[in-house]
């Protein structure tokens, strides 16, 4: 019982990760990550505002910063997504925690981070458990709240950029420079409830000569097997002030044999390009 109350107490307080170089915090109440950046400057995602009600309720929760879903998207299954989480295991600069597990879907989502030793490196992985032995088909989808004064930015070499809905083009939004697709954050009211997609594995958030870079750890998959044949999207909208930026892995078969894993590779220049 001891022990059980030491997790729980664990898991109701943010937990801080350091390098000298990048902080983490990370939020276990609400499973997700409440502050990526580096060491004594500002937050690279936008955490939002949860309330004591919203953290105490069981239903669905926009915590926020950088969170978790699952394509499709299982509605019901608040907690699974939300938490709150316990901490598995725990030192200065890693994390590990697991979610609890769905009633209805029998899955369960464990998530690590881990700063390097030294320097602007971090690794974030999430792992999709079942305890079920019937498969199902499911990608695993992260996302980060983008706060406002930045620029979103995708290599034009890794394959086009493209509506996939909201908007007749992109060019109302992205600017296309020589080498990179170009989205300012906020998009000064040209975007209502737009989705954009490309085939890119990585992205990055610039902003006063910095510049956090994002890439899955995904090699020779083909296009078609990601949801929407996109491994990043973005989600816009002026009105509410929302923007988010995900990089979803590939379709796969989960089961209690066959558990699904992301990883993500992190990057921060203090100086930018």
């Amino acid at each position: 019982m001891g022990l059980l109350c030491l997790l729980c107490c664990l898991a109701s307080e943010p937990v801080i990760l350091e390098n000298g170089t990048i902080r983490v915090e990370v939020d276990p109440a609400v499973f997700a990550i409440r502050f990526v950046g580096l060491t004594g400057e500002r937050n690279w995602v936008d955490p939002g505002f949860v309330s004591e009600a919203e953290r105490n309720s069981a239903g669905p929760l926009d915590p926020g910063g950088l969170f978790t879903g699952l394509v499709p998207d299982i509605p019901q299954d608040a907690a699974l997504l939300r938490g709150p989480a316990t901490i598995i295991s725990q030192d200065a600069h890693g994390l590990v925690l697991l979610g609890p597990e769905s009633p209805q879907t029998q899955l369960q989502i464990k998530k690590e981070i881990r700063l390097a030793d030294t320097g602007g490196r971090a690794q974030f992985s999430v792992t999709v458990l079942s305890s079920s032995n019937q498969s199902r088909k499911l990608a695993i989808r992260n996302s980060v709240r983008i706060p406002q004064g930045m620029t979103l930015c995708l290599n034009r070499s890794d394959g086009d950029l493209r509506v996939l809905s909201g908007t007749g083009t992109i060019f109302d939004i992205a600017k296309k420079s020589l080498e990179y697709w170009l989205i300012a954050v906020p998009t000064s009211g040209r975007s209502f409830n737009v989705t954009l997609g490309a085939p890119s594995l990585q992205m990055s958030l610039q902003a006063n000569q910095r510049v956090w870079s994002r890439r899955l750890a995904v090699t020779g998959v083909p296009a078609d097997q990601f949801p929407d044949k996109c491994a990043f999207t973005c989600a816009l909208d002026d009105a509410s002030r929302a923007y988010t930026a995900s990089l979803q892995g590939p379709m796969r078969e989960v089961s209690a044999g066959s558990p699904l894993v992301l990883t993500e590779d992190w990057d921060f220049d203090r100086h930018g390009k």
